[in-house]
């Protein structure tokens, strides 16, 4: 019933009995134990058509509190602020700061994060934190076991910062997965079935969803398809299709690259490497489309950018003639921001899990119940690298 009072609308309850399968009584008993939780509900009681007996009608109020997401980059790590609906009230794109401990970069992001809420939360108390990661996670997300991106992070002591110094709800997830997740609460691709995210940035990885839940292995490494061997040499997946492996690759060959439009320029004077990587995507794509039989294939990440929509359509038919996998293989709807949209989901469910809503269930909500919108104007946007204040941890 709660997953239906978070499309933000006013309800009766008739309608939640109709939308939901319960019976009358069930949604009034659970309509009044909810208006006992202090701002949670608007109650109003109306006459429809002026006549009648009264209808108590209700809705979910928006300020009860916010969410913050976080996706947490060794260079950039952004931070999103939104109502307890997911609708966007300000985001920051902040510098990482450098050469921090473990500790001191859980610091920062609490700090940034109360910051965020202080500044722009209307007054509103924070309900949730996730945070996504650049590195596999353990199942029970107690910690990072491995991130080539942010290697400080790795091992139990960052996440365990945060929880103790956050005295709300904390998720953590690795950026693909959250990528992932974004992309099924707030894009267009179908939850049913098997949809697989490819993120190509500094490294390369992989999150599966089958019917709207993401696999997760038993090491937290599922998904990590960049450490694959292509040749005799060693010549791995990520050195070919990541911004950070191409550029050792090239450097190596005598191209020193130091930002993403020579990086392009390299490619395309290089023929030789143009068929590299096209070989490596290709064979990525097939051991994806063989291993879980996908109908929807999405690439994101600033790498690719390198593989436009031209050879996607490319791809997938090359694929399809060598495994029989037919698989619509597109850029992902939500581009950069799905890995952030994906921690507000994270973190929407962290919030309303004490009333018993599941991650399934807030990623089948209709894409425009959460689509996040400014109230007022476009969302705030800084750049800083303040160094972390210490934190005090109970």
């Amino acid at each position: 019933m709660l997953a239906c009072l978070l499309s933000g609308e006013e309800t009766d309850v008739h309608e939640l009995a109709a939308k939901t399968g319960l019976s009358q009584s069930t949604v009034f008993r659970s309509v009044d134990q909810l208006l006992q939780v202090p701002n949670l509900l608007h109650r109003r009681v109306a006459r429809e058509g002026g006549r009648g007996r009264p209808t108590t009608k209700v809705m979910l109020n928006r300020r009860y509190s916010v969410l913050v997401g976080v996706v947490l980059d060794s260079a950039v790590s952004r931070f999103i602020l939104t109502d307890v609906l997911g609708r966007a009230w300000g985001e920051r794109k902040l510098t990482t700061p450098p050469a921090l401990t473990a500790a001191e970069l859980a610091d920062w992001v609490v700090t940034e994060t109360r910051d965020l809420v202080a500044e722009l939360g209307e007054g509103s108390p924070l309900g949730a934190l996730a945070v996504g990661v650049p590195g596999a996670l353990t199942p029970d997300q107690e910690q990072v076991v491995g991130s080539h991106n942010l290697p400080i992070i790795g091992g139990p002591d960052f996440i365990d910062r945060i929880r103790r110094t956050m005295h709300v709800p904390v998720r953590f997830e690795n950026d693909s997965h959250a990528a992932l997740l974004g992309e099924l609460s707030f894009g267009a691709v179908s939850a049913s079935g098997v949809v697989v995210l490819v993120t190509m940035s500094t490294g390369v990885s992989a999150a599966i969803a089958v019917e709207g839940e993401i696999l997760v292995g038993s090491t937290g490494s599922l998904g990590e398809f960049g450490r694959l061997t292509l040749t005799a040499d060693g010549l791995r997946v990520e050195d070919l299709l990541s911004e950070a492996g191409l550029n050792k690759h090239l450097r190596a060959r005598g191209h020193p690259i130091d930002d993403s439009v020579g990086l392009a320029a390299a490619v395309e004077e290089d023929p030789r490497i143009r068929r590299q990587m096209d070989d490596a995507f290709d064979h990525l794509i097939a051991i994806i489309a063989l291993a879980y039989e996908p109908h929807t294939i999405l690439v994101t990440g600033g790498f690719s950018a390198l593989f436009p929509e031209n050879r996607l359509a490319s791809v997938a038919r090359r694929v399809e003639d060598q495994v029989l996998v037919r698989t619509d293989i597109r850029r992902a709807d939500l581009g950069d921001d799905s890995a952030l949209l994906g921690a507000i989901s994270l973190a929407s469910a962290a919030r309303f899990a004490e009333f018993g809503l599941t991650d399934q269930q807030l990623a089948a909500l209709p894409p425009a119940t959460l689509a996040p919108v400014a109230p007022s104007g476009a969302p705030v946007t800084a750049t800083s690298a303040r160094p972390p204040m210490p934190v005090d941890a109970p």
